[in-house]
């Protein structure tokens, strides 16, 4: 125990930042007895908040999750009214669309009123979710694909019409028939028993305009195919070949001339996938290089700090290598703390010298994104002598 309480409180630290925005960021800080223990953790954490699945759901699972989110916030056996305002609205307006998609969900909507968990299940929930977000596109969607004959089958859609809508609408004609066969009748129907709200539509084999919307919203139509998550491009072309996710004026939080600036986001643009960030070094007051935006107001930065953070989160979430985009104004003395700074925190991550096979001469192409995975590269234009 006395070997722990000497091990320096940094090893043991956990910090959690989160925010829908990287200017809104809120912070829950932990301490763990052991290095080992906030190692671990910070392993399992990222390994969640990066999982490919997860960060390409449907909204019909981030549904899920907004209603877990809800039931666990609970008073005891409640949840109170202005918790469920509170979680989607912004301002007077948005309270009061709130209050009356409860009300029409026929859900308590008053103020100071509670509801029961067994009241709020996960059906009533989308229910209420529906008649807030009032979908008119997707109305008008379904009211043209079920036409006059919609009248006749109580304004639901047919398994035909259903079977129709997959083949034609939904279905990519380049895909092999083979494979990826048409959808047919049993298709339909699997559609109808696990996205239809309605039991006695389930039992008539048809689909409400509700059944459709879930349907829509479900891991049935996400953007990208699950089993295509884990591809990737071919990585082998010169490094010149390739966009790059890049930050431009990466340590300001807002406006340009009169904002604020911060080392955290060096860590949150890495962290979010950005490889190339940039880097404005000027003379610092104390003999110490700054980062900060020259000629405005907008207060400085230690860049000892900066290449710190850099170290720290480079390549957390990505092997791709990263671009430092200097742009020095520093004078000798201080570009050299600046050079010692960069080898003092990336050591064998910093790409000093040029790959053998890859000589920095004309007609010689750069090294490709698989040769400098996990390296640092630094953008930097030399001083004109004066």
């Amino acid at each position: 125990m006395s070997k722990d309480r000497d091990t320096p409180l940094e090893s043991k630290a956990l910090s959690i930042v989160y925010g829908t925005n990287f200017v809104d960021l809120s912070y829950y800080n932990f301490i763990a007895w052991k290095p080992e223990i906030a190692k671990l953790w910070a392993e399992c954490v990222m390994s969640m908040a990066y999982n490919l699945l997860a960060l390409n759901s449907s909204p019909f699972t981030s549904l899920r999750k907004a209603h877990t989110r809800l039931i666990i916030s609970r008073n005891k056996s409640d949840i109170p009214v202005k918790h469920i305002v509170r979680f989607f609205a912004r301002h007077s307006d948005d309270r009061r669309r709130v209050e009356g998609a409860l009300e029409a969900a026929g859900l308590p909507s008053g103020k100071n009123m509670h509801i029961t968990e067994k009241q709020f299940t996960f059906s009533k929930f989308v229910d209420f979710y529906t008649k807030l977000t009032n979908r008119v596109e997707v109305d008008t969607v379904f009211s043209q694909l079920i036409g006059q004959s919609g009248k006749k089958s109580g304004g639901c859609m047919t398994l035909d019409q259903l079977v129709m809508f997959l083949n034609d609408y939904q279905r990519d004609p380049r895909l092999n028939e083979i494979l990826y066969p048409y959808a047919d009748h049993n298709k339909a129907k699997e559609v109808v028993q696990q996205f239809e709200p309605n039991k006695d539509n389930i039992a008539k084999n048809l689909l409400s305009g509700e059944g459709f919307l879930h349907y829509l919203l479900s891991d049935e139509n996400i953007i990208i195919a699950r089993d295509k998550l884990d591809l990737c491009h071919d990585m082998d072309k010169p490094l010149s070949h390739y966009f790059i996710n890049s930050s431009h004026n990466t340590y300001l939080i807002g406006h340009q001339l009169t904002g604020r600036s911060s080392v955290e986001m060096y860590r949150q643009c890495l962290l979010a996938g950005c490889r190339c960030v940039e880097l404005d070094f000027w003379n610092g007051r104390i003999d110490e290089p700054v980062v900060v935006h020259g000629y405005t107001l907008v207060p400085e930065i230690s860049a000892k700090e900066v290449l710190e953070a850099i170290a720290e989160s480079a390549f957390k979430t990505s092997d791709w290598p990263v671009i430092l985009s200097f742009e020095n104004h520093c004078n000798p003395r201080q570009q050299a703390k600046i050079a010692q700074y960069c080898r003092e925190f990336f050591g064998d991550m910093l790409l000093d010298t040029c790959l053998d096979s890859n000589e920095l001469t004309p007609g010689v192409s750069l090294p490709h994104p698989c040769q400098l995975k996990r390296k640092i590269l630094i953008k930097n234009k030399k001083k004109h002598r004066t």
